[in-house]
């Protein structure tokens, strides 16, 4: 067959192809061989094997697995707190406030259930304003690394992060419940006692310095560095930049609270 005739032959096959390009028809093919891992076994990744969930998930275009970031964190963050509210110890405290309140005792039963549904919405909610407030935080970051990535892709990304630390929570409070604890078991909190929150640092170091918080910054370390694909030296600098200014921030709003109750209370 001569050159002509081939060429007739492949412009032939586009046209039937419907118009679509070499590439694009080897993309596909591609596409088709490829082994497509399964929703349940990425759910499992973000936990035992994040680098390679990420990898196939976010470091690709388009990206993939948003169910599975939104489904788990909003999964996990409701059970941990359904278990924190099932805590008899944060009950018992729950009642003496709602006590000190007015309520009365007839009514406390009602209120409270009042108190479990409302803190199951706002953790909802938390999750997702949380989850943009930290974007927003690592697109400062990018900035100053002169990194490059999709503001949509660095959401996902903590999306993923979120269901993690929400799933070392729910083992967290259910510890605490069957040892008769409020406060956070995977803390440096349990260690130093509860003089560390009097003061406004104290309260932040208890609740930033905690295992799932851990987890969560070793994970978006590896997420940054998959999302961007640089080094997880970055992505370690890109947390730190993070998680220095979400201290700060949260120091500064812990001590103004802190300075309203003793206000109240004087």
């Amino acid at each position: 067959m001569s050159d002509l005739e081939v060429n007739k032959t492949n412009q032939q096959r586009d046209a039937m192809d419907g118009g679509f390009a070499v590439v694009d028809r080897e993309r596909i093919i591609e596409e088709e061989i490829r082994n497509i891992t399964p929703w349940y076994k990425h759910f499992i990744h973000v936990f035992t094997a994040p680098g390679q969930m990420m990898e196939e998930c976010l470091a690709v275009e388009p990206t993939k697995c948003t169910s599975v970031g939104v489904v788990g964190s909003i999964l996990f963050m409701v059970i941990a707190t359904l278990i924190s509210f099932f805590n008899p110890v944060v009950k018992v405290q729950s009642y003496e406030t709602l006590r000190a309140s007015g309520i009365e005792e007839t009514a406390l039963e009602q209120m409270y259930s009042i108190t479990m549904i409302s803190g199951v919405i706002i953790s909802v909610i938390m999750i997702f304003l949380g989850a943009l407030i930290s974007t927003i935080l690592f697109q400062i970051a990018k900035a100053i690394l002169k990194d490059r990535c999709k503001f949509v892709t660095i959401y996902k990304m903590i999306l993923l992060a979120t269901m993690v630390t929400a799933g070392i929570q729910c083992i967290d409070a259910l510890l605490a419940c069957l040892l008769g604890m409020s406060d956070n078991v995977f803390s440096i909190g349990i260690l130093l006692g509860d003089e560390i929150n009097a003061t406004a640092w104290g309260t932040v170091l208890s609740t930033t310095i905690t295992l799932q918080g851990i987890m969560g910054m070793i994970f978006m370390a590896i997420g940054y560095k998959v999302i961007t694909h640089t080094t997880i030296k970055k992505g370690i600098i890109a947390v730190i930049m993070v998680e220095v200014i979400s201290v700060l921030f949260t120091y500064f709003f812990t001590s103004w609270s802190l300075s309203m109750q003793a206000a109240l209370v004087g």
